[in-house]
């Protein structure tokens, strides 16, 4: 498995050169935002066309996309009433009917939001930015006409004003984003995968909380689209998606790559949509689960090796919430040896059953078999 992994690996080194010559050489070098890693000067990490988005898609259908209709802040409460007269817009009616007709829900709106750029008032797409060839839910019709109805959706409905109004509030959470997660995350981690710490984005997305999105724009600048924290919530908590988010990036060539190249893979994947489905309704393709499974197990490598997180419990969460082979596909990116698998299955089942039935008392006595069965593994492991 492992030539898989260096393959895409060189291809993506060649074409994030080939992709950034031609941009310096045309002079077409998108103005993005500083990033907001490891830098002193702080940006303002809201992006305009990520906060239009999501307000339309919430004003569409609140219930599929839930991602976009977040009620746990005050801002987020005021975005339906404000912008209430404008939900018969033809942008609403047009989002819904392409949701039912394409799935262009959930992910679809980020990576058409991060290529957009504004000029003189109206959004464009960047130069050389086809959504269609990145996401086959668009089309180049449909991007278009849709980019169309967002420009007339933002001019009508002033959004601009409101997004000027709330900048204060935009800066504040950027502020807390740096002082409370930026330091904390090893970017230099990335690197070995193709990756430039200053071509790395975190957005924050006020008016959402649950939604978290990992688009790459044009192969080039890689972004971690997260929800907000709402005070006293630290945006450290959201150190591991962060992290998951940019995964995506290098993650997903390497899923398609094994899906495609490698039958046991493509087999595995296939078997595994339905469990994985039962815990999370938003991965209906094996294609898709493909991505999650790789980017999930990078995630988990990520955070053994920089911040000494326990592998077995890592395993055991992923385990818990429908991705039951995340210990085989985490072994095809590294010389993991597998653990003891029944360890994990008795585990995994005390915690979906002992403790909803117990309560309390049976928490306390998961803990007890969490910490033995670690203690197990560690022991074993030292005495290889």
């Amino acid at each position: 498995m492992k030539k898989y992994h260096l393959l895409c690996n060189i291809k993506r080194r060649v074409a994030f050169l080939a992709i950034f010559l031609i941009l310096l050489a045309t002079d077409f070098m998108p103005q993005v935002q500083a990033s907001t890693n490891e830098t002193n000067e702080i940006s303002n990490a809201v992006y305009e066309q990520v906060e239009l988005l999501s307000l339309v898609f919430r004003l569409a259908d609140p219930v599929t996309h839930w991602v976009f209709s977040d009620e746990d802040t005050e801002y987020q409460r005021s975005l339906e009433p404000i912008f209430r007269e404008f939900s018969n817009h033809p942008i609403i009616e047009y989002t819904r009917e392409l949701t039912r007709t394409r799935g262009t829900g959930f992910d679809a709106p980020m990576t058409f939001a991060i290529h957009l750029e504004k000029i003189e008032g109206q959004f464009q797409f960047v130069y050389g930015a086809r959504v269609w060839e990145l996401d086959s839910r668009w089309t180049p019709e449909i991007a278009n006409e849709y980019l169309i109805l967002l420009n007339d959706f933002y001019t009508l409905s002033n959004f601009n004003e409101f997004f000027k109004e709330n900048t204060p509030y935009y800066e504040w959470h950027s502020q807390r984003l740096h002082d409370e997660l930026m330091g904390k995350i090893n970017f230099d981690w990335f690197y070995r995968f193709g990756f430039n710490p200053d071509t790395m984005r975190t957005i924050i997305r006020p008016s959402g909380t649950r939604g978290n999105f990992g688009p790459t724009f044009l192969g080039i600048i890689n972004y971690a689209v997260i929800g907000q924290r709402a005070y006293p919530q630290s945006y450290e908590d959201l150190l591991q998606t962060t992290v998951h988010e940019f995964a995506h990036s290098f993650a997903n060539p390497i899923a398609e790559a094994w899906y495609s190249e490698n039958e046991d893979f493509r087999n595995l994947m296939r078997s595994a949509t339905s469990t994985v489905m039962r815990y999370n309704p938003f991965y209906p393709y094996s294609i898709t689960v493909a991505k999650e499974y790789v980017t999930r197990a990078y995630t988990i490598l990520y955070l053994v090796e920089n911040h000494d997180k326990d592998l077995l419990r890592l395993l055991l969460n992923e385990y818990n919430i429908g991705f039951r082979n995340i210990e085989t596909v985490y072994a095809m990116i590294t010389e993991h040896e597998p653990m003891i698998t029944w360890n994990i299955r008795l585990v995994a089942w005390f915690s979906r059953n002992i403790v909803r039935v117990a309560g309390f008392g049976g928490g306390i006595a998961f803990g007890g078999i969490v910490g033995a069965v670690i203690a197990l593994f560690k022991k074993q492991k030292k005495a290889r």
